[in-house]
């Protein structure tokens, strides 16, 4: 066999070994596991209640803070539950157990004690257990805002 044609046969042989892994890879079945956001199996919005009050606070002399109360009855995945340009948090997975929270960063869990780690890594999801509550606050020094998410199934 000459170069051309053996350089080409192993080409053609390469090309069906991708071709192959690509189809295999695109046809085979999706293990679907408790925690994973996207299975419908799992998520209700019947009867969900979730509170999320958030405080605007700023360093300057003469800023009145700012606390919002909002309710969400039914919510469901995809929700948007607070944005305020810096900050998103979206429902990615609701049941009557837990709901599981996405945030785009930059908001982190405070310490017992009230205080909030400025260099640990923000978290993008949270997840909050019915009855329970998730206190959040941005990873700032001079201004930013205090989130309290409260999740429960209405009787």
């Amino acid at each position: 066999m000459n170069s051309k044609k053996k350089t080409g046969f192993i080409s053609t042989i390469l090309a069906m070994i991708l071709m192959t892994c690509i189809v295999a890879g695109c046809s085979s079945p999706k293990v679907v596991s408790e925690d994973d956001p996207s299975d419908p199996g799992v998520s209700i919005s019947e009867n969900t209640v979730i509170t999320v009050t958030h405080h605007e606070w700023c360093a300057m002399e003469g800023y009145e803070p700012k606390e919002i109360t909002e309710v969400f009855e039914n919510a469901g995945i995809e929700d948007i539950i607070y944005t305020d340009g810096n900050y998103e948090l979206k429902i990615e997975k609701i049941s009557s157990d837990k709901v599981v929270i996405s945030s785009l960063g930059g908001l982190i869990e405070k310490n017992e004690n009230g205080t909030i780690n400025l260099n640990a890594d923000a978290p993008y999801t949270f997840t909050i257990h019915n009855g329970e509550e998730l206190k959040l606050a941005s990873q700032t020094m001079d201004a930013g805002v205090i989130i309290t998410i409260k999740f429960g199934i209405a009787e």
